[in-house]
């Protein structure tokens, strides 16, 4: 077996990036409020660099647990959540059942590491208004939530 070595550039930040290169064509007219859901601290610190350079008001969490008890306070105020499909406590898929029960008309992003086939498929299949794979890049993730609210 050989040993294969990748090198990527390391971007920490999206203050790395210039702005005009973030969602090129892509212009918002309305700040969406965004619930962000994702066990790893470097993609919601860079997810939420990159969603608030698109203008939109962005929350994290942690796990689907806390993402459920902020969604409960404040549905009717968050037009979208982004919502990674595996995490401790609580995984994607039963917190999109628990936000489906408390809005049936909730609107989600589905993010996985892993490819779009199974879970998140069948999420889709029922409602969920998309799907992104990480590592996701500025450009995609503005694509994505301009397909949910394209006239936004």
């Amino acid at each position: 077996m050989k040993n294969v070595k990748t090198y990527l550039p390391l971007v920490t930040s999206v203050s790395e990036v210039k702005k005009e290169n973030v969602t090129e064509s892509i212009t918002f007219k309305k700040t969406l409020q965004i619930l962000l859901v994702d066990d790893e601290e470097i993609v919601c610190n860079i997810g939420k660099e990159m969603l608030e350079i698109s203008i939109h008001s962005v929350s994290v969490c942690k796990d689907g647990i806390e993402a459920i008890e902020i969604y409960k306070k404040n549905w009717k105020d968050i037009q979208l959540v982004i919502l990674d499909m595996v995490m401790p406590k609580l995984a994607g898929t039963e917190t999109y059942y628990v936000l489906k029960d408390i809005n049936p008309n909730v609107k989600v992003l589905l993010t996985s590491g892993y490819s779009i086939t199974g879970e998140a498929q069948n999420l889709l299949d029922i409602g969920a208004q998309g799907f992104i794979q990480k590592p996701f890049i500025i450009a995609e993730l503005a694509k994505s939530v301009a397909e949910i609210f394209p006239y936004e």
